[in-house]
C-alpha cells in the first residue's frame, strides 16, 4: 500500500468493500493505522530543506517587523505634521486592513497557481512599501507606504502553510513554533529599536521613526535573496490537469469581489467609528451598513450559488470538524490577543506603572519572552504527543485565568502583580499560535492548505478588529463615567480652586509638565491627588475590559473540548516535498524522500 495516500487521492483500503460508504476522515485514519505497522519512506533533512525553511522564516519575520513598526511612528507623525494629526493612526489601520482583506483570498490563489512567485512578490512589495513610507513628506504618504507594506504582510502569512507542507506532518508543530518564536524575537527587536531611535531622535527631531523602516526594507531584501535562490517548492496538486488559464477561470471572482469589498468597508467603518468620526456620522454608518450588506451577500453567494468546489469557503475545507472549530477559536483568539496587546500599553501608562512609552516598551518584553517560550515548548509537546486538543484547552484556560487576575490590579501594587498575568497571557498566546494553526493545517485537505491557513488568518484579524472596537468602547464609556467625578473630588479636597479643575484635567491628560504648573492654584499636593485619581479611574475602568473578555475565553474552552484528536493525523506524510537542486539540477518532486 502506498504511503503517500492523502485526502486528495484516496484509494480503497484492504478490508473495505467497494460499495461501503465511509467518511473521508475514517479512510484517512484507517490508512494511518495500517501505515504505522509498515515501513515508511524516511524524510531526509538535507541542506535544500533547511535553505527552503530559512527563506520562508526570514520572509515571515520581515512581515512581523512590518506589523509592529507602524504603531511606533504615530506620535512622531502627529508632531511632525500637526495639521494632519488626525490621520496619523491610519498608518496602522491601512496596513492591517490591507493584510486582513488580502488573506481572504490569496491563499486560494497560491494553492492554484503555485507558491514561489507569491513569496517573491511579498518581499518585493515589502521593500517598496518601506521605501515609500520611510521617505514620506506627509502623513498621507506614510499611510500609502504602510498600505503597500500591508499587502506584503498579507502575502508573508503564506509562509506558515508553506513551511508546514514541506515537512512531515508529525514535525509541523516544532516548525510552526520556530516561526512564532522568530516572529516574537523580531517584533521585540523592532519595538525596542523603534522606541529607542524615537527617544534619541535619530535622524532629527521627530524623525526617529524612519530608521526602523530602512531596517525593515533591508530585512525584506535579505528575504528576497533567500527566496530567489533557495525557495523551490514542489508542484501544486492538479488532478484535473487544468492549464493556468483554466485555474484562473475557476477562481470564485464574484465571491472575491463581494467578500473583499464588504470586508474593506466594514473594517474602515470600525476603524473610523469613535476615532476620526462619531459612530452616528453619515460616513461611518454608510461604511458599516454597506459593508455588512456586502458581507451578507457574500455569505448567501457562498452558501447558495457558488459551486461547492469553487467558493472561498468551499465545502471540502469543512469536511473535518476541527477546521470549523479552529476558525471560531481563531476569531475569538484574535479578539482576545489583540485586546491584550493593545491595552497592556495603556494599562501600564494610565495606571502609573511607567511614565513613558519607551519604558512601557521595555516592560512589554516579558510578554514577548513568554510567548516565544510557550511557542517552542508547545511545538516540542506537539511533536512528542501528536495531540493538540489538550494543549489548546490548557492554553485558553491559562489566558482566562490571567485576564481574571488583571481585573484586580490596583495602582501602586507591586509590579509583579502586572508581570504575572502578562506573562501568563503571553504563554497562552504563544502556545495557541502554534497548536491552533497546526490543527488548521491538519484538518484541511492537503491541496487547500494555503487557503485554509490564510482564511483562518483573515478571520483572526477580523476578530481582532471587532474585539478592539468593542473593548475600546467599554473602556471609553467607563472612563467617561468615572474620570471627571473622581478627579474633581480628589483635587477639590486638595484645595484646588473650582475654576481650575477643568484646565488641570486637560493639562494632566496631555502630560506636559510646563502646562500643568501654569494652572492657577496648582500645588504638588494637588498634582499628587490628581495623579492618583486618574490612575484609579483607569484601573476601575480597565476591570470591565477584562471582565467583558472572560466570556469569550470560556466559549473558546468549551469549543476546544469538541476538537477531535490529532494523533492519527500527525504522520510522516509530506504534502509537498521541496525540489532538490544539486550538481545534476534535479528538480524531481519529493527528492528529499528515500
Amino acid at each position: 500500500m502506498s504511503a503517500d495516500v492523502t485526502r486528495d487521492s484516496i484509494e480503497i483500503q484492504p478490508g473495505v468493500e467497494k460499495n461501503e460508504i465511509i467518511k473521508l476522515e475514517e479512510v484517512e485514519y484507517r490508512h494511518v493505522d495500517e501505515a504505522d505497522a509498515e515501513p515508511q519512506p524516511k524524510f531526509k533533512w538535507t541542506f535544500t530543506v533547511y535553505a527552503n525553511l530559512a527563506a520562508l522564516y526570514f520572509t515571515y519575520t520581515a512581515g512581523a517587523w512590518a506589523q509592529i513598526v507602524p504603531a511606533f511612528s504615530v506620535i512622531d507623525l502627529q508632531r511632525l505634521w500637526p495639521d494632519q494629526a488626525g490621520l496619523a493612526t491610519w498608518v496602522v489601520t491601512s496596513a492591517s486592513v490591507a493584510a486582513c482583506v488580502l488573506t481572504l483570498f490569496v491563499g486560494n490563489f497560491s494553492d492554484l497557481l503555485g507558491r514561489r512567485y507569491f513569496m517573491i512578490a511579498a518581499n518585493s512589495i515589502g521593500i517598496a512599501g518601506c521605501l515609500v513610507a520611510s521617505r514620506a513628506t506627509s502623513t498621507a504618504m506614510a499611510i500609502g507606504g504602510n498600505a503597500i507594506s500591508g499587502v506584503a504582510l498579507g502575502l508573508s502569512y503564506l509562509a506558515v502553510p508553506m513551511l508546514a507542507e514541506m515537512v512531515p506532518k508529525v514535525n509541523r508543530g516544532p516548525i510552526i513554533a520556530i516561526a512564532g518564536a522568530m516572529s516574537g524575537i523580531i517584533s521585540s527587536a523592532g519595538g525596542v529599536g523603534s522606541a529607542a531611535m524615537q527617544k534619541e531622535n535619530v535622524g532629527g527631531i521627530h524623525e526617529g521613526w524612519r530608521p526602523a523602516l530602512y531596517m525593515n526594507a533591508g530585512l525584506w531584501f535579505l528575504s528576497l535573496v533567500l527566496v530567489f535562490f533557495f525557495y523551490h517548492p514542489g508542484e501544486r496538486p492538479n488532478p484535473e490537469g487544468y492549464t493556468t488559464l483554466q485555474k484562473i477561470k475557476h477562481i470564485d471572482w464574484p465571491g472575491l469581489v463581494l467578500g473583499a469589498s464588504g470586508l474593506v468597508m466594514t473594517l474602515l467603518g470600525l476603524a473610523m467609528g469613535g476615532n476620526t468620526a462619531p459612530w452616528n456620522s453619515a460616513k461611518v454608518l454608510v461604511l458599516l451598513i454597506v459593508g455588512l450588506f456586502l458581507l451578507a451577500a457574500f455569505a448567501v453567494w457562498e452558501w447558495k450559488f457558488v459551486p461547492e468546489s469553487l467558493g472561498l469557503f468551499r465545502r471540502e475545507l469543512f469536511q473535518h470538524r476541527n477546521y470549523a472549530l479552529a476558525l471560531t477559536m481563531h476569531f475569538i483568539e484574535g479578539a482576545s490577543m489583540f485586546t491584550a496587546n493593545t491595552f497592556f500599553l495603556q494599562l501600564l501608562i494610565n495606571e502609573g506603572f511607567v511614565q513613558t512609552i519607551w519604558t512601557a516598551t521595555l516592560y512589554q518584553l516579558p510578554f514577548s519572552a513568554g510567548a516565544m517560550t510557550a511557542a517552542c515548548a508547545g511545538g516540542y509537546y506537539l511533536y512528542k504527543t501528536r495531540e493538540a486538543k489538550w494543549l489548546t484547552i490548557f492554553s485558553m484556560s491559562v489566558m482566562v485565568a490571567a485576564q481574571a487576575l488583571l481585573s484586580v490590579i490596583q495602582p501602586g501594587m507591586n509590579q509583579a502583580a502586572f508581570f504575572v498575568p502578562e506573562v501568563a497571557i503571553a504563554m497562552g498566546v504563544g502556545a495557541l499560535g502554534t497548536c491552533v494553526v497546526l490543527i488548521v493545517t491538519l484538518a484541511a485537505p492537503n491541496r487547500y492548505i494555503g487557503h485554509a491557513v490564510a482564511l483562518a488568518t483573515s478571520i483572526r484579524s477580523l476578530g481582532g478588529a471587532v474585539g478592539l472596537v468593542m473593548f475600546a468602547q467599554v473602556l471609553q464609556s467607563k472612563v467617561k463615567e468615572r474620570l471627571v467625578p473622581m478627579f474633581t473630588k480628589a483635587v477639590l479636597e486638595a484645595q484646588l480652586p473650582p475654576t481650575s479643575v477643568v484646565p488641570l484635567l486637560k493639562a494632566m491628560l496631555t502630560g506636559e509638565e510646563s502646562v500643568i504648573l501654569q494652572v492657577p492654584g496648582v500645588t504638588l499636593a494637588t498634582i499628587s491627588a490628581a495623579t492618583r485619581a486618574i490612575h484609579q479611574a483607569y484601573a476601575d475602568s480597565f476591570r470591565y475590559v477584562w471582565w467583558a473578555n472572560l466570556p469569550f475565553g470560556v466559549v473558546s474552552i468549551v469549543l476546544a473540548c469538541f476538537l477531535k484528536s490529532t494523533r492519527k493525523q500527525m504522520t510522516i506524510e509530506v504534502v509537498s516535498a521541496v525540489k532538490e537542486r544539486g550538481p545534476n539540477e534535479s528538480t524531481k518532486d519529493g527528492a528529499n524522500m528515500e
